[in-house]
């Protein structure tokens, strides 16, 4: 068997580059969730010396790159809510609601019941701010 698939030197040069592609793939993401983490953690910076222009810049980094946290969603989309950017806010705590369900389900199925509380919290208090905004 192995020499019908290696006489076709084609299909095994196709299969070598889709898995070296996949690699690929799955390294880029890892770097920019990695990424998003670092502009994350800089935002909470500038939140902590009162600069929410550029809190703003660093968490739009890290959830376009990919950077899923629940809070990181929440915090943007109210840092746009304070600025009357009522499109985006939307569109970040609608972001944030997702994440917090995928991550109630996550630690629903480790039977984690005091985390699941604490994101039910959060998911109704980002879901009452979205709605206010409606």
């Amino acid at each position: 068997m192995f020499k019908m698939i290696f006489r076709n030197k084609d299909a095994v040069l196709f299969l070598f580059l889709q898995f070296c592609f996949s690699l690929f793939i799955f390294a880029q993401d890892t770097i920019d969730i990695e990424k998003g983490r670092e502009h994350y953690i800089k935002a909470k910076e500038c939140i902590d010396k009162n600069d929410s222009d550029n809190a703003m810049l660093h968490l739009e980094k890290a959830v376009d790159s990919g950077y899923t946290d629940p809070y990181a969603c929440a915090m943007l989309a109210s840092l746009f809510k304070l600025k009357n950017n009522n499109e985006k806010a939307k569109k970040y705590f609608n972001l944030a609601i997702e994440n917090f369900k995928r991550d109630i389900e996550f630690y629903e199925n480790k039977d984690e019941k005091e985390a699941v509380k604490y994101l039910r919290m959060d998911l109704e208090k980002a879901e009452q701010d979205l709605k206010s905004l409606m």
